[in-house]
């Protein structure tokens, strides 16, 4: 889970640093913010805050979900 706006670096340049890190570049992203049409583009999903816990839950749970049949991204 990453905030839209991190200290000193927007959400998307952080997901961006994942992608291109080779280790973690599968990793499950999962952006939030206040904003209510952020601009992100390299997220697997978007979560507007203040955020339904039971929503977020559900997210990762289809996302592990779609992992163990073999179709981790979203699409």
């Amino acid at each position: 889970l990453l905030d839209v706006r991190l200290p000193g670096v927007h959400g998307d340049a952080a997901v961006e640093r994942i992608r291109l890190s080779g280790t973690h570049a599968d990793m499950f992203v999962v952006l939030m913010s206040a904003e209510r049409e952020p601009s992100v583009h390299l997220a697997d999903a978007f979560c507007s805050k203040p955020f339904d816990i039971d929503e977020l839950i559900e997210l990762v749970n289809s996302h592990v979900a779609r992992e163990q049949r073999g179709q981790a991204r979203c699409g």
